[in-house]
């Protein structure tokens, strides 16, 4: 009976045949890269956003400190937020947008813009300023899109790139870093099935040579 339901599997899957077995590791391939990328970009989202809620923390405290500072200097205080920025900052960077009764300040230093990457933001109040805050960044890239960068070593970005030194950074710094769980999955995915395959020929092997031998009953 064991020996009849592995017969029918391999007939039904037919994984026998390369093009099928290789189809299916490539889509295992996939699918592992796939959680990896979700996985750590989730990771970044929450890291982002609570660096986010920290920068409007930092930045009505500093607000709040300057109008007692400045005998309610609105206008200089606002402007005072543009140093603060470029001192923090970070990987990702940020978009800073405030609105309110000292006028407009915006600051704009994010890595990736919003057609690149899904925004993350927050909506505040700088009460000192009486002003609407609104920060966000651009850290987590579209999932499908990030496993596309992963798995082709980010060859479509590398060859946007003018001259050597462009090259060289992008590939140590941006392309490495992200298809280097990629390459390590597809190594361990590789001698994996190779030794699946050889169990999957030796199972085909025996379930021939026991219908062979039926056939001679």
């Amino acid at each position: 009976m064991e020996i009849n339901m592995i017969d029918k599997f391999f007939e039904t899957i037919k994984l026998d045949r390369p093009l099928v077995f290789w189809s299916i590791v490539f889509a295992a391939f996939v699918g592992s890269v796939y959680v990896n990328n979700n996985y750590y970009y989730k990771s970044i989202d929450f890291i982002e956003s609570n660096r986010l809620k920290n920068l409007i923390s930092v930045i009505d405290e500093s607000t709040s400190v300057c109008m007692e500072l400045t005998n309610q200097d609105g206008k200089s205080c606002l402007h005072r937020v543009t140093d603060l920025l470029k001192n923090t900052r970070t990987h990702y960077g940020a978009k800073v947008t405030i609105k309110g009764k000292y006028g407009v300040l915006e600051s704009d230093n994010r890595e990736y813009q919003d057609h690149e990457r899904v925004p993350t933001y927050y909506l505040s109040k700088l009460n000192a300023l009486d002003s609407d805050i609104r920060v966000s960044t651009n850290a987590v890239p579209e999932i499908w899109s990030s496993v596309r960068r992963s798995i082709t070593f980010s060859i479509e970005d590398i060859v946007k790139e003018d001259g050597w030194s462009g090259v060289s950074s992008l590939i140590k710094y941006k392309a490495w870093p992200r298809s280097a769980p990629a390459i390590s999955y597809a190594f361990i995915l590789l001698f994996t099935v190779w030794l699946l395959r050889q169990s999957i020929i030796a199972k085909i092997k025996l379930v021939r040579k026991f219908r062979e031998m039926k056939d001679e009953d």
